[in-house]
């Protein structure tokens, strides 16, 4: 009974034992499935990590690369734009600044000059009327000839101040531009030197250009304006010169230009000169212009149509019905600039029949009306020579040497003008750029016909200012 109960009780231990080993072994298997999904989720979880890791590093390689390269052009952007500020910084340095103010799709510039001159003028042959133009500026024409002298005559003038307005539309890929001169010398309502020395102002310059062609009062074709030397007389070598400004259309191309202009034809019967206002063809001018680095040439030819006819009143001239005549003028005139450092050389030569009025102010009339009342043209000679010196510093010197002669027919009056010489040195100073004060000393002597001369000797002062 008793080894009964032992067998019963072992039994009972061993199955307890069992279970107890049972549930363990259980209970591990459920742990270790449990640590497995576990261990599954992390794995999972890294690899999306992973993939997440992959495709943030490849985006950044590829940012940085973006990144390298827009540095790149960054940097190529900011060389561009120094070298841009460069090129800027120099045209600045060296070009003159902006002038002129915009209305639309025009430009408007505005720029003259204030100029004072004082005259010291000693005249032998005469002494000259009051308000005469050659008591402001040389007119060689006027030289008084003949008379008695009075000593020196001390001028003051501002009537050489100049202003103009320049304009300039772009139509297309072509530009049109406009120019008014004006200024206050040789006008025909002159003012007085009693109270106010008030002066009119008049027209110098007033044209317009499109393209290649000139329309409007320019100087004339047959002029080489660029020649004239720097000077403090308001044209220098006057007599020695080609000076006109009239109405004109001008067509020029490369070197060549050609202009019909203002035909007026100037007549002197006896010792009274007119304008006949009878012309019937506009004067043709042809011109050739080369330029190079040290200088440049200009030669132009002239041709004119003059005629006189005073068949109806008023007569320009003369008896009414006497005259009714047409003849030709002609003229060459060459000019030429060279510039070698702080040397310039000018000089011009111009020979005609009835060009008169374009050379030295009229000093002799286109033609001559003959005792057969028919007209004749004289032959006449100008030219000049200029150098300056342009010192170190802001000093300039200018001699100038200019002469007029003319050739006579036999039938005219012996109280013409025959010949015309002067010549002239002038000192300038730029203490400033835009003003300049000058000195100079002027000679010069009118002959008549009959041998009669008169002299000038002038002394001036000049004060301009440029704007």
């Amino acid at each position: 009974m008793m080894k009964q109960g032992r067998k019963t009780r072992f039994l009972l231990s061993g199955a307890v034992i069992a279970s107890l080993f049972s549930s363990s072994a259980f209970a591990a298997t459920e742990k270790e499935k449990e640590l497995e999904r576990r261990i599954e989720a992390l794995e999972s979880a890294f690899g999306i990590v992973k993939t997440e890791l992959q495709t943030t590093k490849s985006a950044l390689e590829t940012s940085q690369a973006k990144n390298s390269q827009l540095m790149k052009s960054i940097t190529a952007v900011e060389t561009k734009a120094n070298e841009t500020a460069t090129k800027v910084a120099a045209v600045e340095k060296t070009a003159p600044p902006a002038k002129g103010f915009r209305v639309g799709n025009t430009t408007i510039t505005l720029g003259g000059y204030v100029k004072l001159d004082a005259l010291a003028s000693s005249f032998s042959g005469g002494d000259p009327a009051a308000n005469s133009l050659i008591n402001d500026y040389y007119f060689p024409a006027q030289i008084p000839v003949g008379g008695r002298g009075e000593g020196v005559n001390l001028t003051t003038s501002v009537r050489e101040t100049r202003f103009l307005i320049q304009t300039e539309t772009q139509i297309g890929d072509k530009k049109a531009n406009g120019h008014i001169e004006l200024d206050f010398l040789d006008t025909p309502l002159i003012g007085n030197q009693r109270v106010s020395n008030s002066f009119v102002p008049r027209i110098r310059r007033a044209f317009i250009t499109y393209d290649k062609l000139t329309f409007g009062q320019d100087w004339s074709t047959f002029q080489n304006p660029a020649a004239l030397p720097e000077r403090l007389d308001f044209v220098g070598p006057t007599e020695g010169t080609v000076f006109e400004r009239q109405p004109l259309i001008r067509y020029k191309s490369g070197h060549i230009s050609i202009a019909l202009e203002n035909p007026e034809t100037t007549v002197t019967q006896g010792t009274a000169s007119a304008e006949s206002d009878d012309d019937v063809a506009p004067d043709v001018v042809l011109r050739f212009d080369k330029k190079w680095k040290n200088g440049s040439v200009a030669i132009a030819g002239i041709g004119r149509i003059l005629k006189v006819d005073n068949s109806g009143a008023p007569s320009p001239i003369g008896v009414i019905g006497t005259i009714d005549d047409t003849t030709i003028g002609w003229g060459v005139s060459a000019s030429g600039i060279y510039e070698s450092g702080p040397s310039r050389f000018t000089a011009m030569a111009t020979v005609g029949e009835g060009i008169g009025r374009y050379v030295g102010l009229n000093i002799r009339d286109d033609v001559l009306v003959s005792p057969t009342n028919e007209l004749e043209t004289p032959l006449l000679y100008a030219g000049f020579v200029s150098y300056r010196y342009a010192f170190a510093g802001k000093w300039k010197a200018i001699g100038t040497l200019s002469g007029f002669k003319s050739e006579t027919r036999s039938f005219a009056s012996l109280a013409l003008t025959k010949s015309v010489y002067s010549g002239n040195i002038d000192v300038l100073y730029n203490p400033i750029k835009p003003l300049t004060l000058g000195f100079g000393f002027r000679y010069a002597e009118r002959t008549l016909e009959n041998g009669l001369s008169g002299k000038l000797r002038r002394a001036q002062f000049s004060a301009q200012y440029n704007f």
